[in-house]
């Protein structure tokens, strides 16, 4: 009984969470690329990982591709190959 709960707990924390790696930008300024790709992952991880990250400062996105029903114009990763939707994003914290 307890290896299922620390299984189910394990998931939940993946599936809840937003990745995030700090970069730079072409332009030569800190960024960070955001990942909440997965099936039920959604733009709201990434903007909720962006706020926390840049705090009341807030940020500019500077790149954003993956998949949104709402989004036709945003390339979709997803078929039969990848089995999820892919989303990424690149912001810069802006300064006060």
């Amino acid at each position: 009984m307890k290896v299922m709960t620390v299984i189910f707990a394990s998931a939940a924390v993946l599936v809840g969470c937003a990745g995030s790696k700090a970069v730079y930008t072409a332009d030569g300024r800190q960024g960070y690329n955001l990942d909440c790709s997965g099936p039920v992952k959604g733009w709201n991880l990434c903007t909720k990982k962006a706020g926390e990250i840049c705090g009341p400062a807030g940020y500019d996105v500077t790149y954003k591709t993956g998949a949104e029903p709402e989004d036709a114009d945003i390339d979709v990763t997803v078929g039969p190959d990848t089995g999820f939707d892919k989303r990424e994003m690149q912001i810069v914290c802006k300064t006060k």
